[in-house]
C-alpha cells in the first residue's frame, strides 16, 4: 500500500511541475484590469484523490469473520480421503443425538461431534478408529466465502480422540459426494495442543492458511488423532474468512 501511495504522490508532484500562473495587467486612463489565470494544480490534485480513492475501494479486504452458522446444512461422512468421493455418510456415531455433526458448529463447547468411522463396534479401539471422518457443509452466510483460517474446540473427555491433523477442501459444485469437485486448500495441524494434558473444553490455536478463492461448500476430514481410542471427537470447528 505504501509503495502505491508513494507512486501516486510522485505523479501528483510531476503534474504540478507544469502548473503556471499568469497575471496580466492592462492600464488605461480610466480602467485598470488585472487577470490571474491558474492551471494544473486543481486538476492534478483531483486526479490524485480519485486514484487514491480507487485504490482504497478495490484493495481493502473486508474484516475476517466466523463463517459458519449453526443451521448451515452439514452432512457427517466417513471412509473418505481428500480428493476422493464420499465413502459413506450418516455412519456410526455416538448413541447421543447431541454428539452428531451439527454439534461441531453450534458454538457451544459443551457439545461435541463424535464419529467412530467405518467400524460399528463402539467398544473397539485402535489408532485408526475415527480417521477419514468429518463432514461437508454448505455455508448460508453468503453465496461464496473466502476461508483463510480455522480453530478447533477440544471436547470434554478422552484426549486420545483429539484430531491432530486434517484436510480442508472447497468446492462450488453441488455434487458434494463426488471427489473430483473438491479442491484442497489446507492440510496440516489442527492447532490443538500436542500435550495430552491440555485443558478440556477449550479452543486450540488459530490456524491461518493462504487462500484467495471463494467457495460455496467446504469438506473437513480428520487424518490423524492423538492416540488409541474408539473414535475421533471435537466440540467445535470454526471457519474464518470473508466475502
Amino acid at each position: 500500500m505504501g509503495a502505491l501511495i508513494g507512486t501516486l504522490l510522485i505523479l501528483f508532484l510531476q503534474l504540478n511541475k507544469g502548473t503556471t500562473t499568469t497575471t496580466t495587467t492592462t492600464t488605461t486612463t480610466t480602467t485598470t484590469t488585472t487577470t490571474t489565470t491558474s492551471t494544473g494544480k486543481s486538476t492534478s490534485l483531483h486526479l490524485f484523490i480519485c486514484l487514491y480513492m480507487f485504490y482504497i475501494a478495490t484493495t481493502t479486504r473486508p474484516p475476517i469473520i466466523s463463517l459458519l452458522r449453526p443451521n448451515d446444512p452439514i452432512v457427517a461422512i466417513y471412509d473418505t480421503a481428500a480428493g476422493g468421493s464420499t465413502g459413506g455418510s450418516d455412519g456410526v456415531y455416538s448413541q447421543y443425538l447431541s454428539e452428531r455433526a451439527p454439534s461441531a458448529i453450534d458454538r457451544d463447547l459443551n457439545t461435541k461431534y463424535l464419529n467412530h468411522g467405518l467400524n460399528g463396534l463402539e467398544s473397539f479401539s485402535s489408532y485408526d478408529r475415527g480417521l477419514d471422518t468429518g463432514f461437508f457443509i454448505t455455508l448460508t452466510i453468503h453465496v461464496g466465502t473466502i476461508a483463510v483460517g480455522f480453530r478447533f474446540g477440544v471436547a470434554n473427555d478422552a484426549p486420545q480422540r483429539d484430531p491432530l491433523t486434517i484436510t480442508l477442501e472447497g468446492t462450488n459444485s453441488t455434487a458434494l459426494n463426488t471427489g473430483s469437485v473438491w479442491t484442497l486448500i489446507y492440510g496440516g495441524l489442527t492447532g490443538i495442543d500436542l500435550d495430552p494434558n491440555t485443558p478440556r473444553l477449550t479452543y486450540g490455536a488459530f490456524k491461518n492458511f493462504s487462500n484467495s478463492i471463494a467457495y460455496k461448500s467446504y469438506r473437513l476430514l480428520v487424518t490423524t488423532k492423538r492416540g488409541y481410542e474408539n473414535s475421533v471427537q471435537y466440540s467445535e470447528f470454526e471457519l474464518w474468512g470473508y466475502y
